[in-house]
């Protein structure tokens, strides 16, 4: 079963625009798997939602029958962190935690089979948490996720890069990469089937981020 990446944003795209750029920056969790109650409420009432929207015609969703639709779990939710292009441009370091920040943006994934098959981003817009996207295929991230806890025993924390994710493992000191595995993966291709050092990753970025200035006068842009 395979779900088109371009549809189901249901919500207009400037409520994921307000929550990225306006979203409270946090400090770190030592529980990185604990998801605050309200925004795991208003993950589970996405869902239904979700299912809803999808009930009306699963084949145009993905879906081989209204069962499968019904049969969607709610996934594991993780904070989402995004880099900073000024950070990025200083950095000498190397490491993509330390130039990226912590917002209040959550993903989340609707299961089948307990198999990650589509994406629910849940943001806090005006101080309260919603379901403000859904859709995408979550194949190859579920898969990455599984990947990413049986080599390392723990969870991700999951840094967003465009529309690529990368789950970054830290430890000793030494911060390695596994990217997610979307076919359509432009950045560091390698990090979607293996870990790399952290630093590779922030190296293209920062080549990325000056070819950006020089040819359009713009910098990295998340």
């Amino acid at each position: 079963m395979k779900i088109n990446s371009s549809i189901l944003k249901i919500l207009s795209i400037m409520l994921v625009i307000i929550a990225v750029f306006n979203a409270p920056v946090f400090a770190e969790n030592d529980d990185k798997s604990k998801v605050p109650d309200q925004v795991q409420r208003a993950a589970e009432d996405g869902l239904n939602f979700l299912k809803s929207k999808f009930a009306e015609n699963p084949a145009r969703y993905g879906f081989d029958n209204e069962k499968d639709v019904r049969d969607l779990k709610l996934g594991d939710g993780y904070q989402l962190k995004y880099v900073d292009a000024e950070k990025l441009k200083k950095d000498k370091k190397g490491s993509l935690l330390g130039i990226s920040n912590q917002v209040d943006v959550w993903q989340f994934t609707a299961d089948l089979d307990g198999n990650p098959k589509s994406y629910m981003l849940v943001a806090n817009i005006d101080g309260k948490y919603k379901a403000v996207r859904f859709g995408g295929d979550a194949t190859e991230y579920g898969k990455a996720i599984k990947t990413f806890k049986n080599k390392t025993n723990k969870n991700p924390e999951i840094v967003q890069v465009g529309n690529e994710y990368f789950l970054v493992n830290k430890e000793n000191n030494e911060e390695q990469v596994l990217g997610t595995g979307s076919k359509n993966a432009s950045i560091m291709k390698k990090a979607s089937t293996d870990f790399v050092s952290s630093s590779t990753l922030v190296k293209e970025l920062q080549e990325r981020q000056e070819e950006n200035e020089k040819n359009k006068g713009r910098g990295f842009r998340n």
